[in-house]
Order: C-alpha cells, then sequence, then structure tokens
C-alpha cells in the first residue's frame, strides 16, 4: 500500500528532521561501492551547502538482505527456520511412516515374489528403488518450487536500503 506523505510547510523547513528512512533499488549496472560514494559526494554537497543542520549527516547504504540477517531479522529467522525444520520433520515423518503401511500391505505380494524365487536381497532393492524414486520425484518437485518463490520474492523486496544516521 503506498500512501503519500504529507508534510506540513513547518516540517518542510524543518532541516533537522532527520527521522524518515528511505529505501531504494540500484539499477543492475550499479555497485553498492559506486552508490556509497555518490551519497558521500552528496551528503559532503549538502554539508557545505547547510553546515548548521547537515554537519556529520550521512546515509548507510546496504544491502537489505545483509541488514535483515544481521540487524534486524536474527531472532524471527531463526524461529522460521526452527517451525520450518519441525514441519519437514513431521511431513517425512508421515511419508515413512506411509511408506510402512504399504510395504505391510504388499506381503501378499513378495510371498509371491520369494515363492517364485525372488531373494531378500531382491525384495529390499525393490523397495529400495521404489524409495529412491520417491524421492528424487519430490525433491526435484521441492527444487522448482523453491526457485520460483526465490525469484517470486527478489522481485517483491528491495535489494539496497539507505537510512538516514
Amino acid at each position: 500500500m503506498w500512501t503519500p506523505l504529507a508534510l506540513t510547510d513547518m516540517q518542510r523547513a524543518d532541516r533537522g528532521n532527520v527521522w524518515l528512512p528511505a529505501f531504494g533499488r540500484l539499477k543492475p549496472v550499479v555497485t553498492l561501492e559506486q552508490a556509497r560514494a555518490e551519497t558521500a559526494t552528496f551528503f559532503a554537497h549538502l554539508e557545505k551547502e547547510f553546515p548548521k543542520t547537515n554537519t556529520n549527516l550521512t546515509w548507510l547504504v546496504s544491502s537489505m538482505t545483509d541488514r535483515i540477517r544481521k540487524e534486524e531479522g536474527g531472532p524471527e529467522v531463526m524461529i522460521c527456520f526452527i517451525v520450518v525444520g519441525l514441519v519437514l520433520f513431521i511431513a517425512c515423518a508421515n511419508v515413512a511412516n506411509l511408506m510402512l503401511a504399504r510395504a505391510t500391505s504388499r506381503t501378499k505380494e513378495f510371498a509371491v515374489r520369494g515363492a517364485l524365487g525372488a531373494t531378500r536381497r531382491r525384495l529390499a532393492r525393490q523397495l529400495l528403488t521404489e524409495s529412491l524414486l520417491l524421492f528424487l520425484v519430490g525433491g526435484v518437485a521441492s527444487l522448482l518450487f523453491a526457485s520460483w518463490a526465490c525469484a517470486g520474492l527478489s522481485h517483491r523486496f528491495p535489494v539496497i536500503s539507505v537510512d538516514t544516521l
């Protein structure tokens, strides 16, 4: 949701008012160091023009992902990782339980295969092959979903944050 900032004339005239954070996105050809250099030049010009209000004032130009990872979201991100890990553990336990139930219901099939000459090793290899195939299909599907989700999220969140100090 975008709402315009409506400042009064007195707020606009107050040069010491530095409470508003700004977020921006760099062009693909501009590096983080170039952006830092340009903001330093810009603030040096402002310091010369307005020495009372802009002395020792600068912007922090940093990567949004680094900032979230290091400063703002450490405990929250860790909680999310723990919750996701628990959900993954529950899902794996459910799949293992379903595979055991399926193997138990196939006892007649294994008895027939054994009567026809299949060894226990051959029957175990068949179950292992089925499990690996299920694992590979699930893994490929999850990787496709994860790449789709990451691509979608990277377009929604800004890469660079610019805050006043």
